[in-house]
């Protein structure tokens, strides 16, 4: 889900299940010391950097949490704001949705 998705993440676990275990077979075949290839080695650092991106959104996300102020927070605090009334989200009563669709 593109609004769910944690890129960071999704990376490291694509490199860690898909591209790495590829690389890492293809590494022991054309090596016969079994030493890593160049895209092994690239891979390894690639979730380096992916895990690094992990831990800086995670401080951010922290940071923000931390100094973030919600609209509904304003309204609480001041007694101004809408109630909840206000804020319901209208529905459709059961004869006006009928003749919509006519």
């Amino acid at each position: 889900d593109r609004d769910t998705v944690v890129v960071p993440k999704a990376q490291v676990g694509f490199i860690n299940f898909i591209v790495l275990p590829l690389w890492s077979q293809w590494s022991e075949f054309v090596t016969p010391d079994g030493q890593d290839v160049e895209p092994v080695r690239n891979s390894k650092s690639n979730i380096a950097v992916w895990e690094s991106k992990i831990k800086e959104a995670a401080a951010a996300k922290g940071l923000h949490r931390q100094f973030s102020v919600r609209p509904g927070d304003l309204a609480k605090s001041s007694g101004n704001g809408p109630t909840s009334a206000d804020s319901a989200p209208a529905t459709a009563s059961p004869a006006s949705s009928s003749s919509a669709g006519s």
